[in-house]
């Protein structure tokens, strides 16, 4: 008898009518655009059990220079359960950024890999200080013509402010 079940067991484990647990992903590159420097923006995948078996142990990795872990998937999925796991995107410098999520389960040798990718825009941060002094001192332009109310000073605040104007664009 116990032969018996064990060759019962057997066939069942080895069986392609087996319940599987299947990650799935909504997304397979996730793109954050053109981000300035410094500032951070969340981006969201959706992660699935679309399978019949329960997924145990979910792990969830980031990596790549300016991707960070927000929030992580449930360690464990039910079938049918989803979560949702949040990355920021922070650029540092300028360039392009890739990098990668991966969600992996102990359940089975599946995972899933999500591209990470975004880049900065090509602002450059010493032509903006430069820009916002020669607003600066049109602003103290400005304000020295009201003082003084002529209209040659004036003129000169004008011109000031479309060279600054310019220089900024």
């Amino acid at each position: 008898m116990k032969k018996l079940l064990s060759l019962v067991l057997l066939v069942f484990l080895i069986s392609p009518f087996q319940a599987k647990a299947d990650l799935t992903s909504d997304v397979t590159i996730l793109d954050y655009g053109i981000q300035p420097v410094g500032t951070s923006t969340l981006g969201d995948v959706f992660i699935s059990n679309s399978g019949t078996n329960i997924i145990f142990d979910v792990s969830t990795i980031v990596t790549g220079d300016g991707f960070s872990l927000s929030v992580p998937c449930a360690t464990l999925l039910f079938p049918g359960d989803s979560c949702i796991v949040d990355i920021f995107y922070t650029p540092l410098a300028e360039g392009n950024y890739n990098g990668n999520l991966r969600v992996e389960s102990a359940t089975g040798p599946e995972f899933i890999d999500v591209m990470l990718q975004g880049s900065t825009d090509n602002a450059n941060p010493e032509q903006d200080i430069k820009c916002v002094e020669k607003l600066d001192k049109c602003d103290e332009k400005r304000t020295l013509c009201e003082f003084k109310g002529n209209k040659d000073c004036e003129t000169k605040f004008l011109t000031c402010t479309d060279k600054a104007t310019k220089f900024c664009e």
